[in-house]
């Protein structure tokens, strides 16, 4: 058991290293593309994820960021526009990744067009900067223990919380509530859980 333990904490330490990594490599500049291809393109490769994918609200505040989105060679292919009823329905109105490995229709509708991925299991990460819903960070794997619902997710969550800061500059200067805030977590599960994107 001690040496189980021993080497679970070993892995969340390695996964919170690369998230950390991740964190603070993401871009500065306030270019919504530029934010969301780092980021997918550096979880895929940091943790082998066979499917990642970006959910795009279709709403006022993010249509200027749709055509560097749609023309870019790694987002273009892997961009799901979606509207925010539709969004709601499936992901909620919250800040708090979903991790799913059964009833996954109606995650059907966050995949992209062009793309029907083959997926036994999905994580949903939300992305709300200022407060505003303008999509999700989607990663499916056709392993169903890939993803489930009894994962820890707070490495997840200061992910997108940093994402989230980022997309800030990229919205219009009345867009949004308030600040994005989100309340972290431990960076290992709150049961000592290995933690996956």
């Amino acid at each position: 058991m001690m040496e189980q333990t021993g080497e679970t904490k070993r892995r969340n330490e390695t996964i919170a290293e690369a998230f950390a990594r991740i964190e603070a490599s993401l871009p500065t500049t306030g270019d919504a593309e530029a934010v969301l291809a780092h980021v997918l393109r550096e979880l895929q490769e940091a943790f082998a994820i066979p499917f990642v994918w970006l959910s795009l609200i279709d709403r006022p505040e993010t249509e200027a960021w749709r055509p560097a989105l749609m023309q870019s060679p790694f987002l273009g292919p892997r961009l799901n526009r979606i509207d925010a009823t539709a969004f709601t329905e499936v992901a909620g109105k919250g800040l708090a990744p979903i991790l799913a490995n059964s009833d996954l229709k109606p995650f059907y509708r966050l995949l992209p067009q062009s793309n029907r991925y083959f997926i036994k299991s999905i994580a949903v990460v939300p992305l709300m900067p200022r407060g505003l819903a303008v999509g999700s960070l989607n990663f499916g794997d056709s392993s169903p223990a890939r993803y489930h619902p009894e994962l820890g997710t707070s490495l997840l969550t200061r992910l997108a919380a940093a994402v989230s800061r980022r997309l800030e500059g990229a919205l219009p200067s009345d867009a949004g509530w308030k600040p994005t805030s989100i309340i972290g977590a431990s960076a290992s599960g709150a049961r000592g859980e290995t933690q996956k994107p």
